[in-house]
């Protein structure tokens, strides 16, 4: 209760240094417009700051997982060299299983590979169970080694008659996957000298044909490169810390601007799981524009079928925003996996067996004279 002697404005004095009502003249003080705009200024600052950083981070994170992916093949690659007396799968090896039953067309078996280029059926039956649907298997490879810096949907394409599952592809609600990952061809071709030796026989009827040969496939001798003698055994390809086995690769051509997936058991060249590698020019997965240039400085005289555009989908890793500063990680025969520049992924040396007689050189990356033997 107040007294006469005291005022209200007494009773309000602090006591231990704890206000107790309001004093006389107090106000808040709200932010004016500019210093709300210089707020927001320093935050937008920052975050143009950061964000490359963090853009940097996330696509460093997805490069280390391609390179556990590369690895798992590796381990694969490894176990299938050692069981399988040092061959290599593809072409001329597994690829023989999917050539022979064309005319059975049976092709609903989880060990058989998808088509003749296929070399990832073979190492993913060491690690996990596969679909025997065909249809299911070439689903499930593209996802199990899928690298997480390529697209998430792709076209198939038809070069011949259409399969005996189309209707199977059709069917499956999820868009096919890109393939991330390719073998050098030349790795799973043989030699000049191996042509017309006979690999096998189609099957009718569940039963090889002895008159149905199935013979061994070379590269025509008008290639940039003539191997002549050649076997696709891990022994023979050269020193096995120089030549890739797998690398970074998304094959792209230009009809629409589509991802190129053959679904064909006997594709076209190469199919989706195989390429010409880095120095020849005009690769579907890393050739190059009719911009751009050689390592060199010479101009291109054939280049790739979607003018370059490839590069971005092969060449994934890496902040620049120029393609010829990024990189792909590869797999090489040691079992050993290495990020290599666009600039250190167009020598010769780790696209072709050693002994490998240049016959174009001018349709290479780097220059090298007219019958280089590839070391």
């Amino acid at each position: 209760m107040l007294t006469p002697k005291h005022s209200k404005y007494e009773m309000c004095r602090p006591i231990n240094n704890i206000r107790l009502g309001p004093v006389r003249g107090s106000h808040l003080r709200a932010f004016t417009l500019i210093e709300l705009l210089v707020v927001i200024a320093i935050i937008a600052l920052l975050i143009s700051i950061l964000l490359p950083s963090l853009q940097a981070a996330r696509g460093q994170a997805k490069k280390v997982k391609c390179g556990a992916l590369m690895r798992d093949q590796g381990s694969g690659l490894q176990m299938y060299f050692s069981e399988g007396n040092g061959w290599i799968p593809g072409m001329n090896t597994t690829g023989v299983r999917t050539v022979e039953q064309r005319y059975d067309m049976d092709y609903h078996h989880s060990d058989i590979p998808v088509h003749r280029w296929d070399w990832l059926t073979p190492l993913a039956d060491y690690m996990t169970k596969l679909p025997e649907r065909r249809a299911r298997r070439f689903h499930f490879l593209f996802e199990y080694w899928k690298c997480p810096s390529v697209p998430e949907e792709s076209t198939t394409l038809f070069y011949e008659s259409a399969p005996p599952d189309l209707q199977e592809f059709e069917d499956e609600t999820a868009p096919l996957l890109p393939v991330s990952y390719l073998m050098p061809a030349y790795f799973q071709a043989w030699g000049q000298r191996s042509s017309g030796t006979v690999i096998g026989y189609y099957r009718r009827n569940g039963s090889p044909d002895q008159n149905a040969r199935i013979t061994a496939y070379v590269f025509p001798s008008n290639y940039e490169v003539v191997v002549e003698d050649y076997l696709s055994i891990v022994d023979r390809v050269g020193t096995p810390a120089e030549k890739i086995a797998v690398s970074d690769g998304t094959r792209y051509l230009p009809e629409n601007n589509i991802l190129d997936v053959d679904i064909h058991p006997w594709e076209g060249r190469w199919g989706g799981f195989a390429d010409q590698g880095g120095w020849w020019q005009g690769g579907t997965a890393l050739g190059v524009g009719r911009n751009d240039r050689t390592v060199d400085g010479r101009p291109i005289v054939w280049p790739s079928p979607s003018d370059g555009e490839n590069q971005k989908w092969s060449y994934r890793h890496g902040g620049a925003r120029d393609v010829r500063e990024k990189s792909i990680n590869s797999l090489f025969f040691d079992n050993h996996v290495e990020s290599l520049t666009n600039r250190e992924s167009r020598e010769i040396r780790y696209w072709y067996p050693k002994g490998a007689v240049v016959k174009k050189p001018n349709e290479g990356m780097t220059l090298v004279p007219m019958d280089y033997v590839v070391p």
